[in-house]
């Protein structure tokens, strides 16, 4: 795949998705936090998740990057050959999911768009959609 493929794949996904992956939590003090997952329980996919095919996926790649050896394994054994120059841009899209606010994705996915010289009219066509979207069910999610 191309950069330009992977970026159109991953952008068509976060923008249809239009809310993060991964499951509420409590530590041992009981102070909730939300962690990120790369294919969530409810059927959601972070960014790289949504690359990931379920027969290559697995549960201890949570918590690590794109870049670690066993998930760069998977991701090419998902979607074939991934040059290393996409690496920093799926670390960065990873990020995009996993730190930023889902109504700040647009401009975000924009902006490594724009770092690594690729096309954002996805997420320009998108992007009426996915506003539609957070306006339900992702304020339902940040009570």
């Amino acid at each position: 795949m191309t950069r330009q493929d992977l970026f159109d794949r991953i952008c068509t996904h976060l923008m249809t998705q239009a809310s993060k992956s991964g499951e509420h939590k409590s530590d041992r003090l009981s102070k909730e936090y939300f962690e990120c997952q790369y294919k969530g329980p409810d059927g959601c996919a972070c960014a790289i998740g949504c690359l990931l095919s379920d027969a290559h996926y697995k549960a201890e790649f949570e918590g690590k990057l794109v870049e670690e050896k066993d998930v760069m394994l998977a991701l090419r054994r998902s979607i074939g050959p991934i040059g290393p120059t996409s690496v920093p841009m799926l670390l960065k899209l990873q990020s995009v999911h996993d730190y930023k606010d889902v109504e700040d994705w647009p401009q975000e996915l924009r902006a490594v768009g724009k770092e690594y010289k690729l096309k954002t009219k996805v997420v320009d066509d998108l992007e009426q959609e996915f506003r539609s979207k957070i306006v339900g069910h992702y304020y339902e999610w940040r009570k």
